[in-house]
């Protein structure tokens, strides 16, 4: 029998998340409308031998399904393995937890992908973002997002020819190397613009419950994430792009202790455990931050503080400098 091809593989991992919490995923793309679900793969990489759902669960979905398992790696293996087994045109990684939330989702992809006859190297969808806060729920649209992997669809062999593969150090803020180095590497993007894709909430994930702290108790991992693409831009001699991550970088942080959370007493042990891992980061890339002309510091400060102000940020306590100043003497 002739082998169908596959237009569409995404790569799902799974840890030991319970079929109740996996099976809105799966019921999310039965119901997808004018898409040949036959053309769709879905590579289930279970991170962890032991760790595989139940196949009679599965068999009902009409669309191909495959389980591998690899040994207990992390998130960033598992979806690498996932990428090696893709067989699809192109390749979107999803989380086990998620759904998409509509059911022309995969059509709206389908879409692009024959309106660039296969040419454009990567589809940004829009994404939807579910909060429980204050005892209410909160739907926040993402769009033109470049740091998410939700959404977002690539072609799978420019991942491959350009060796773009998620970073098996990193296990939490991995993703960002991969979508940051994928939109600087290419100019052939799609943006959708129709929001396709649900990050849903999860009362047990701590990365839902307490977005502000947990961004300071993971701010080590962060600063890996954030060297691990500075280095690669350097190592791919992107070097205007380099200097450009590192500026961002210091920004970023430099906003992210500005916020009036870093303020408060209690906190005062984890923000300061959160600046030594910006230390850290610092001391590597200081000389390439200070050669940096100051107009182009103003500009990513200008850039940068809407998004800031609008994830928490009142009022600056310090100039940029002073920060810095501090960072440095701890």
């Amino acid at each position: 029998m002739k082998e169908i091809g596959r237009k569409i593989s995404l790569v799902v991992t799974h840890y030991d998340e319970a079929w109740a919490v996996c099976k809105p995923f799966f019921d999310s793309l039965s119901i997808q409308t004018d898409f040949d679900l036959e053309t769709l793969e879905v590579i289930i990489v279970n991170d962890g031998i032991d760790n595989r759902l139940p196949f009679a669960e599965l068999t009902v979905y009409p669309y191909c399904i495959r389980q591998i398992s690899i040994e207990k790696a992390g998130v960033s293996a598992a979806r690498n393995r996932g990428l090696d087994e893709a067989k699809g045109e192109y390749v979107m990684f999803c989380d086990i937890d998620d759904m998409f939330c509509s059911m022309f989702s995969l059509q709206i992809y389908d879409k692009a992908i024959n309106e660039g006859k296969g040419h454009y190297d990567m589809i940004r969808g829009s994404f939807i973002e579910d909060q429980f806060v204050d005892g209410e729920w909160k739907l926040i649209r993402h769009d033109n997002d470049i740091t998410f992997i939700h959404g977002k669809m690539f072609r799978t062999e420019f991942l491959r020819e350009n060796n773009i593969r998620f970073n098996e150090k990193l296990t939490i803020h991995e993703e960002a190397v991969v979508v940051t180095l994928s939109n600087i590497i290419t100019r052939n993007i799609r943006e959708t613009q129709v929001a396709t894709y649900l990050w849903k909430y999860r009362d047990d994930s701590i990365v839902r419950r307490d977005p502000e702290m947990y961004i300071f108790k993971t701010y080590s991992n962060l600063m890996a994430s954030r060297r691990a693409l500075c280095e690669e831009l350097l190592k791919r001699e992107c070097y205007t792009e380099y200097r450009q991550a590192v500026v961002k970088t210091v920004v970023d942080s430099y906003y992210d202790f500005q916020k009036h959370d870093c303020l408060k007493p209690e906190n005062a042990e984890l923000v300061l455990k959160a600046k030594k891992a910006f230390k850290k980061f610092y001391n590597r890339f200081k000389d390439e931050y200070k050669e940096t002309n100051v107009n182009d510091i103003a500009a990513m400060m200008n850039l940068l503080r809407p998004n800031a102000v609008a994830n928490g940020l009142k009022v600056e306590q310090q100039t940029i400098n002073e920060f810095l100043t501090e960072i440095v003497n701890l």
